[in-house]
Order: C-alpha cells, then structure tokens, then sequence
C-alpha cells in the first residue's frame, strides 16, 4: 500500500538526514540495552549485544496507514518506523513493535532511504500476545536511519461491524519492552496516519482511556486523510471507523449519554454544589440542578463539572468523567454535521467540554504521579 505519496515523503526524510546534524541530546532508552554505560569492554543481554558506551535508540518517524476497504472483513495495515540510534556505539539485538490482537499474514522487511528500494525481507519472531520483534543491526548517529516496513492484517469484529464500527489499536508505548521515544527532525511530523475516510464515514482517534486526541495538523484530498503529530504524548491509540450517524438517532443517544453523566456523577456535584464557582443557578421546575451558563442555552437541565469537582474526585471518578465528557464530545461533533445545533451552540457547548477534558486529564496525571 506504498503510495506515491510515500515514496516523496521517504525521499524528503532522506535529504534531510544528509544535510542535517541530528543533536545527541535526544537519549532515551527502548529497552535494557538501551542507556548502558561502563567501562568493560562489552557485556551480553538477551539477544542484545552492546559495546561499553550507550546505546540510545529513537523514533524518528512512524507512519501508520489503516486501509479498510481493500479487503473486505479485514483491516489492511501498513506501517512505516525509522529508527535512529543517537548513541556513541552500534547496536546490533532485537527490535520491538506492538500489534492488535489476531494480526495475521505479518511480513517485515528493511527499506534503504532510496526511491527505488525494494525492502529485504527480515524474519520476526513472537514475544508474547502482542508484542513481536526482529534482530537487526542499527548503526550509531553519524550512520543512516533504519527503516522498516510491516505489512499485516486483522480480522474486523463481525458485531461491531454490524453495528457500523470497526476498530483499530495500537501501543506506541509498552514500558520496560517498547519504549521507544519520537524525536523528529526539525520541521517533521515523529507520527503520521493515513486513512480512508468516504462521504458516509466518520474517523475518531482516541487515547487508552477513551478520550478524542486531537492532531497537530489535518490534511486531506479526496477520500484520504492524514493525522500528524510532532511529538505524541499518548501511550496508546484507537482509530475507530465508524458510519455517520442520523439526526434522530444521534439526537436519542446524545441525551441518553447526559443521563448517564448526571447518574454516575450528578451525586458528587450536587455535594459540592455550595462552593462552586462563575456558575448560573438555574433552578428548572424545582429540580435545583446548577448549571454552566454557557451550555444552559443548549440544554437546561445538563450539568457539568467545576473545577472543585474535578480537585476533589477520587483517580476512578475523574477516569470516569473523563470518558463520559469524551463520549459526549463526539455525540456533539455528530449533532453538528446533522445540523442538529447551530454553530454558535456547537462552539461554545464543545469549547466547554474540551477544557474540562483538558483540565480532568491534567489532574489524573498529578494524581498518577502522587501514587
């Protein structure tokens, strides 16, 4: 599935590594050979064999491209990594990458930086369920990046296809295994993802937990859509293809998805409802609910969470708003392409919610670092 496309991008990161000085600075490491130092001669782990200077490996740019319409029942991947290795010493052991479950008809090969390479085929083996590898040698910052190419693909969930969805993940990041960090060139997306994205389709990317990333640029033509990131800052990725939704069924779940908002955590914002801050109280039929008075205007009986809340909610709680806030999101995102609500109410309803999404991650990771 190398397109013309591609072949331009891999010719443009080829120039840019010959007439570029890619800085050392960038040293972290992908596994135990990684960040080594010492004054022995060499040592042995693993599979891995290293000098007595540090081998520091990295991800110069990774480039994922999920084509679902070729095959039909089955997701066609390819992905595109080069590595570099900022360190002092080659490298010579095992690479590593994380691949969904039930991912089939695997072929890795190695590109040289050229318009006309071919790939060499390279034999990968199997780690544990999900996480595969292959040897190699990866030369240290004065040599060339490596890049490999893998082709494989995954049988799409026949009921979540059914219900108009399929799915596709992938851990960019898995600790004390993969942990290879993106550090792109100036000037460069470190993650790109290609998709198909026709009239009737709908792509959403999401975190582990659930909620929407949004990427550092957009590009499209036709039906092809790209995703770019410079520098991720998520562990995992979830690229849900799905059918766009109708007014009235969107309408229906849209006001199903505030009721579960108001069930799972209304008790909670009612107990710090007397010290809520810039909030309108809008008292509708006796009901005593508070309110946001931005997103009053769309919906006078929606509540949402106030900075108190989200300071006094437990690491479970604040992980479960997270996701009803992020569900809410794309709901929203839906009602607005079926001209459900106006611009107006779209910008200032999703302005809300994505501060609240921003601010409720921020304090999950403060409480993630305290424990």
């Amino acid at each position: 599935m190398l397109s013309i496309k591609s072949i331009i991008f891999f010719s443009t990161v080829l120039i840019l590594v010959l007439i570029s000085s890619f800085p050392t600075a960038y040293a972290f490491a992908h596994y135990a050979p990684n960040n080594t130092t010492g004054n022995s001669t060499g040592m042995m782990m693993g599979n891995a064999s290293i000098s007595s200077n540090v081998v520091e490996i990295i991800i110069v740019q990774h480039l994922i491209e999920v084509d679902h319409l070729v095959n039909e029942g089955y997701l066609t991947i390819s992905e595109t990594i080069i590595f570099r290795n900022v360190g002092t010493q080659n490298f010579t052991g095992p690479i590593y990458t994380w691949l969904q479950d039930d991912a089939f008809n695997l072929v890795v090969t190695k590109n040289t930086m050229a318009m006309d390479s071919q790939g060499i085929a390279i034999t990968s083996f199997q780690v544990d369920d999900n996480i595969i590898g292959w040897d190699d040698s990866i030369q240290s910052s004065m040599g060339m990046p490596s890049m490999y190419h893998l082709d494989y693909m995954i049988p799409v969930d026949p009921d979540m296809e059914k219900d108009g969805s399929i799915d596709f993940n992938k851990k960019i990041t898995v600790p004390a295994t993969v942990n290879y960090h993106y550090v792109p060139m100036t000037g460069m997306y470190a993650l790109i993802i290609n998709t198909i994205e026709l009239e009737n389709t709908r792509i959403t990317i999401t975190d582990g937990d659930g909620v929407e990333i949004e990427p550092d640029l957009i590009e499209g033509a036709n039906n092809l859509k790209k995703y770019n990131w410079v520098s991720p800052s998520f562990d995992q990725l979830c690229i849900k293809i799905g059918e766009s939704k109708s007014g009235g069924s969107s309408t229906i779940l849209y006001i199903g998805i505030i009721l579960v908002i108001i069930g799972v955590v209304g008790y909670f914002l009612l107990k710090g409802n007397g010290q809520k801050e810039e909030k309108v109280n809008r008292e509708d039929e006796g009901t005593g609910v508070y309110e946001d008075e931005d997103t009053a205007q769309y919906n006078d009986k929606e509540e949402v969470l106030t900075e108190y809340d989200i300071g006094n909610y437990s690491l479970n709680e604040l992980k479960t708003a997270k996701k009803a806030v992020s569900r809410v999101l794309r709901e929203l995102d839906d009602d607005f392409s079926s001209s459900i609500i106006s611009e107006d109410e779209y910008d200032t309803i999703r302005s809300n919610y994505k501060k609240k999404a921003v601010d409720i991650t921020k304090r999950i990771e403060m409480l993630e670092k305290e424990h």
